[in-house]
């Protein structure tokens, strides 16, 4: 092979790997994307609500999961994963119940309608049970499991 052939090689690989670096770089900043994280900020409580997820590590971890499996957001894995480190460590003994809530989080989320286009705002008046019901989170696909 010609060495004009070999620096063509090259620089060809360079530029494809350029425009993978940019595809890499949009999907990034797509991730931070400030909307979408403010809004996900103002409405955690809620879908602690909507979902029934508790507040403590293993309901934060279910509604983590539900979150990723709604919006394929890496920050989300990158939590589930040191939330299980965590637990590995220092509580072995609550990773059944761990694994339940992280199951059950992203199966009702890839089932559910999406939570983060949702206008709570303008419908306070509905109920818990019409959101659930409108959501397609029924009670009996909650996850509830004794602290």
């Amino acid at each position: 092979m010609s060495l004009s052939k070999t620096i063509y090689d090259v620089e060809e690989s360079k530029r494809i790997t350029s425009r993978t670096d940019e595809a890499k770089l949009e999907r990034l900043l797509a991730e931070y994307d400030p909307f979408k994280l403010m809004r996900l900020r103002q409405t955690h409580d809620i879908w602690h609500l909507i979902t029934g997820f508790n507040t403590d590590v293993a309901g934060e971890l279910g509604l983590k999961a539900f979150e990723l499996a709604q919006t394929h957001r890496p920050m989300a894995v990158i939590l589930l994963v040191g939330g299980l480190l965590k637990t590995l460590t220092e509580t072995p003994e609550a990773l059944p119940k761990l694994f339940d809530q992280i199951v059950e989080g992203y199966q009702l989320g890839c089932q559910a309608r999406p939570l983060l286009a949702q206008k709570w705002e303008t419908q306070w008046e509905k109920s818990l049970t019409e959101w659930q019901e409108e959501l397609g989170i029924l009670p009996q696909s909650i996850a509830v499991h004794p602290t």
